[in-house]
């Protein structure tokens, strides 16, 4: 009963760091992914719905207009977040 006890325990610790080295490598290659520009991203984003989507030239146009201008939400959100996220920062250690 101690001897299965004991493989059991080895078991579960082997396949926990193996489950770890893999996290640790696939946040390795996000850093090594290529970072797009906005206008990059917009126009990858346009060209899989175009195909997915079979979409026309006039229907690619409109889109062009949501997807620039979800985008600059989305940047516009970001900074703000960010922006706050340092107020608060420095609001904490102006306490301390």
């Amino acid at each position: 009963m101690k001897k299965l006890f004991i493989a059991a325990l080895i078991a579960v610790t082997i396949s926990g760091f193996a489950q770890d080295k893999k996290r640790k490598t696939d946040q390795g290659e996000k850093e090594k992914m290529e970072r797009f520009t906005p206008e990059q991203q917009n126009e990858l984003m346009l060209k899989k719905m175009t195909l997915e989507l079979d979409l026309s030239s006039k229907q690619q146009n409109e889109m062009k207009g949501m997807i620039a201008e979800r985008t600059a939400k989305r940047e516009a959100m970001m900074k703000a977040h960010k922006e706050n996220k340092t107020n608060k920062r420095r609001a904490f250690c102006d306490e301390i």
